[in-house]
């Protein structure tokens, strides 16, 4: 692992010359970087955060295309939101999981919605998703 010149609880510092002698990157490469930054790992609490407290939210993005596309409301319990918290910090990427494992638990709804759309377009629509739905995505109620 790249050891860092100094560390705090806010900022690690990588030189160059860590990236050379611990990451194994030539110096002609490491020569191209105009400059080096740090991310410290998101918790589960930051991914919370962005998934249910940020207008950029995949989940939000993800309810408003249902409401204006379908014109169905989207109802999510608590372990829902845990469930979909704990897939994203599995995969430790940060908050790109959220949308990667939001897509996938809607994936069978986005169909069944579709064909209830066509079946019954003037009935109003409600998705409901529980923690069940992260796991096995068809297990959802509408």
């Amino acid at each position: 692992s790249l050891v860092p010149e100094q560390q705090n609880e806010q900022q690690i510092i990588v030189t160059p010359n860590d990236l050379i002698e611990y990451g194994g990157l030539l110096a002609e490469l490491v020569g191209r970087f105009n400059g080096l930054y740090t991310f410290k790992t998101l918790t589960k609490e930051d991914l919370r955060r962005i998934l249910v407290g940020s207008q950029d939210s995949p989940l939000l993005n993800k309810i408003n295309i249902y409401s204006e596309e379908f014109g169905a409301q989207v109802i999510y319990t608590d372990d829902y939101i845990d469930a979909i918290v704990e897939e994203a910090f599995a995969k430790k990427v940060g908050g790109r999981s959220l949308k990667a494992a939001i897509l996938k638990s809607f994936k069978k709804a986005d169909r069944a919605m579709l064909h209830e759309c066509a079946l019954h377009p003037d009935r109003k629509k409600v998705l409901k998703l529980t923690g069940e739905t992260v796991v096995d995505n068809r297990k959802f109620t509408i």
